[in-house]
C-alpha cells in the first residue's frame, strides 16, 4: 500500500519542528550535485556570465549553513544573504523553462529542485507557523522523493489533476497523493509514480539518515523535458486566457 501524505505529517507532528526542519534542509542539501549540474548547463545553454554564475553557485553552496542558523536562532538572518539565495532559486528554476533548456530532462527536475530550496528558505524565514509545518513538510517529503529518482514532470504541472483542495480550509492533505497517482496514470507515468512511492517510503523510514544521491553522468545533455514543457505553457495559456 502507497504512503499518505496524512501519515507522514502525524509522524512529523510528533516530533520537535526544529528537528524535522533540519532533518529537511539535510535531506535537500544531499542534492547539491544536482542543483550544481543544472547551474551549470544553464550557464552553457543560456550563455550567463561568469561573474553572475560564480554568485549563484556561491549562495546556493553556502545557504543550508547560513539557513540552519537562521532556523536555529544561532544567528541573525542577514537581509542580503537571503536576497542572494533567492536569486540563485529564481535562476535554478526560471533558467529551466527558457527555450534553449526546456527540452532537458533536468529541466523538470530542477524545477522540483527549486522548490524544494525555496521551501527551505520559507521555513528559515519563519514563513509558517509552527502547526503547518508537518503538514508542508509531509508534501516535500514526495517533493524529495521525485527529485531524487529524476521524475520527468514539474510537480506544480499535476495540480490539475488533484481531486480538491489540498491544505485549504477544508482540504484533504491526501488529495496530494492523489494528484501524484492520477497525473501520472494520465501521462502513462505508472511505473515513475511506483519509483517515486518507493523512494518516499524510503525517505519516511530514514528522514533522519542522508543517502548520497546518484544519477546518470549523462544526465546535463539527456532530452525529456518537452512534454513537461508542453504542460506549463498548457496551464499559462489556460490561466492568462481566464483572466
Amino acid at each position: 500500500m502507497n504512503l499518505l501524505c496524512s501519515e507522514v505529517r502525524d509522524s512529523l507532528a510528533a516530533k520537535p519542528v526544529d528537528v524535522i526542519c533540519v532533518d529537511f534542509f539535510r535531506q535537500a542539501h544531499a542534492l547539491e550535485p544536482l542543483w550544481q549540474l543544472a547551474l551549470d548547463t544553464w550557464a552553457v545553454r543560456l550563455a550567463t556570465p561568469s561573474d553572475k554564475l560564480d554568485a549563484h553557485a556561491a549562495a546556493l553552496h553556502s545557504a543550508f549553513e547560513r539557513m540552519e542558523g537562521w532556523l536555529t536562532k544561532q544567528s541573525k538572518m542577514a537581509r542580503k544573504e537571503e536576497k542572494a539565495i533567492s536569486s540563485a532559486i529564481s535562476y535554478l528554476r526560471n533558467g529551466a523553462h527558457d527555450e534553449r533548456t526546456c527540452d532537458l530532462l533536468l529541466s523538470p527536475i530542477a524545477r522540483n529542485l527549486a522548490g524544494l530550496l525555496r521551501m527551505c528558505l520559507h521555513l528559515a524565514s519563519f514563513n509558517y507557523d509552527d502547526s503547518q509545518i508537518p503538514a508542508i513538510l509531509a508534501c516535500e517529503v514526495f517533493e524529495l522523493a521525485a527529485t531524487r529518482m529524476l521524475y520527468p514532470i514539474d510537480l506544480g504541472n499535476l495540480t490539475h489533476y488533484a481531486p480538491d483542495s489540498i491544505h485549504g480550509e477544508g482540504g484533504d492533505i491526501d488529495n496530494f497523493n492523489a494528484m501524484l497517482r492520477i497525473g501520472s496514470h494520465a501521462l502513462k507515468l505508472d511505473a515513475e509514480y511506483e519509483r517515486l512511492n518507493a523512494e518516499a517510503k524510503r525517505l519516511f523510514t530514514g528522514f533522519g539518515t542522508v543517502r548520497p544521491l546518484a544519477f546518470p553522468t549523462t544526465l546535463s545533455a539527456q532530452r525529456g523535458g518537452e512534454r513537461n514543457s508542453e504542460l506549463y505553457i498548457a496551464s499559462m495559456r489556460a490561466f492568462h486566457g481566464s483572466h
